[in-house]
């Protein structure tokens, strides 16, 4: 059974990369945000994570990019995890709720703004008696707002043919709606084996994921009378992590995004060493500290480094994007930035055996 379920799985990884590359060539433009800590936004990256994570968390991240361009972006990402437990059970762990925001600000003058709200639930079903392989389902409701600051905009209707851009030519601005607000729905699911990281027993663990974002196809056309449906956004993400020496762990993985004409998709991975027993707390439980260094590839447009160190109580990350599309050979822009932080309410009475709350952390 156990070598079935891991053969399926280097089925779907491999029929999924396969799937990835037969895309077109275009990177994914700008229809949703994303992040290149993906493993740090898991109700972003997927809502059936919320079922993964054992602590009370809050977490935040902060990306910049493209600061040498007119078209800069600034985004900001909240989360919040509140595991569920069955009373009584030292190990019932069967779910989660969460709830996220963010706000992304785009243009020379920020005249470009998209404000989301979800909460998200996720049941946890165990798939084998050992909890070894585990299936959690996820579904989240919410709302976007976007918002466009009229100022310092230049329209079509302002240029005339002998004197190009004439500001006091009057423009037709009302049909346009300056505030959209419109509902969200996002479900996903995500397999694990061995989601305890318990190798000990086990050499390695391994998870794959898939979401659907966007399901509602809601009208998001700032123009009166116009439709215009967000195309809904599918995302892959899948990983395995060894246990390759004592405290040291190797992980690859996959995210492939595809949303109308537009795809992403990041490969990489990163090392991981473990320092398990070297801490210890005023209540004499043991602080067990991890350091990841990590290489990303995002197909035609850039390469990513991140390093992340994390113990039972916080996780910090950071992540440069070295962009390699036209971007960078025409404005030689310096890429990316990305913060993460996580703290972590960690509970030593609900735990049997050591993991990461990420399925890649």
């Amino acid at each position: 059974m156990k070598l079935t379920i891991t053969k399926r799985f280097f089925r779907i990884v491999s029929c999924a990369v396969a799937a990835a590359l037969l895309w077109t060539q275009s990177p994914l433009q700008a229809q949703d945000l994303h992040f290149s800590q993906y493993n740090t936004v898991p109700l972003y990256t997927n809502p059936a994570l919320a079922g993964h994570e054992q602590d009370l968390t809050f977490s935040g991240n902060y990306r910049t990019q493209w600061k040498s361009v007119n078209s800069a972006f600034t985004t900001l990402q909240l989360t919040a995890i509140y595991p569920l437990y069955w009373k009584g059970k030292r190990d019932g762990h069967y779910g989660g709720i969460g709830a996220s925001v963010f706000s992304d600000v785009a243009g020379q003058y920020k005249n470009f703004k998209t404000t989301a709200f979800n909460v998200s639930a996720a049941y946890n079903l165990n798939l084998s008696e050992d909890k070894y392989h585990r299936l959690s389902y996820g579904l989240q409701v919410g709302f976007i707002q976007k918002a466009i600051n009229f100022d310092n905009l230049r329209w079509g209707e302002s240029y005339n043919a002998f004197m190009g851009y004439d500001p006091s030519i009057p423009v037709s601005e009302d049909q346009y709606q300056d505030t959209k607000i419109y509902p969200d729905v996002t479900a996903g699911a995500v397999w694990f084996y061995n989601p305890m990281r318990n190798y000990l027993l086990k050499g390695f663990s391994a998870n794959s994921g898939i979401s659907v974002a966007h399901i509602n196809m809601p009208n998001q056309s700032p123009v009166d009378g116009v439709k215009d449906k967000l195309p809904i956004l599918f995302k892959y993400h899948g990983g395995l992590e060894w246990s390759i020496y004592k405290n040291t762990v190797f992980s690859p993985n996959v995210l492939l995004m595809k949303q109308g004409v537009d795809q992403q998709i990041n490969v990489g991975g990163y090392f991981g060493y473990m320092l398990w027993n070297r801490y210890k707390n005023l209540s004499n439980n043991k602080i067990r500290t991890s350091i990841h260094v990590g290489v990303w590839y995002r197909v035609e447009d850039s390469f990513i480094y991140s390093i992340n160190i994390r113990n039972n109580h916080f996780n910090f990350g950071f992540s440069y994007d070295m962009n390699r599309s036209n971007l960078y050979r025409n404005a030689g822009t310096t890429g990316a930035y990305e913060v993460s932080l996580a703290i972590k309410k960690y509970d030593p009475k609900k735990r049997k055996r050591k993991r990461f709350s990420s399925p890649l952390y």
